[in-house]
């Protein structure tokens, strides 16, 4: 009897609190990358989000409809939940603030807040592409139904092929 050889997936890191609160602003009605990085930047961590009282979410210049979306636990129930899903394609998340964050993605004007990716976030490129291993890995970057490439989905590829990093 022969038997198939399984597919081992990688392991999504734990669920913390930066990283649900990247995603639970990422999927907040009315919000933008760049609405979100300049809030964040106002707080000690992205959790904290979490935390603050209506009038505070208000004050970061959050539309009222996100402001009460957050403040409701809307946004952490729908991170929560987007997270499960995630995991269970074999994918994860890596927030702006992670140390997987690609560098080149951080110096465009609204970088996402949030990369879903599947595959080894070692991949992710810290550079350019001619520097080597890792970094010949460039993001597709598009928008999709599941945690394949999309705005802020990415998965690694190879830099020749998609002509990124030349």
């Amino acid at each position: 009897m022969t038997t198939m050889p399984q597919t081992v997936l990688p392991s999504a890191p734990p669920l913390d609190e930066d990283r649900l609160a990247w995603l639970a602003l990422a999927l907040s009605p009315g919000l933008g990358p760049k609405r979100i990085l300049d809030a964040v930047a106002q707080l000690d961590a992205p959790g904290q989000i979490f935390a603050l009282p209506l009038t505070a979410l208000e004050g970061l210049r959050f539309p009222a409809e996100a402001a009460q979306f957050i403040f409701d636990g809307k946004a952490r129930q729908a991170a929560e939940e987007e997270w499960a899903r995630v995991a269970a394609q074999g994918a994860t998340l890596v927030g702006f603030s992670s140390l997987e964050y690609p560098e080149r993605l951080k110096e465009i004007y609204d970088p996402p807040p949030v990369l879903w990716v599947r595959g080894e976030t070692r991949l992710l490129p810290a550079g350019d592409c001619d520097r080597g291993h890792a970094a010949s890995q460039p993001l597709r970057v598009g928008r999709g139904g599941d945690a394949g490439a999309g705005p802020g989905r990415a998965e690694a590829a190879d830099c020749e092929r998609n002509g990124a990093g030349h």
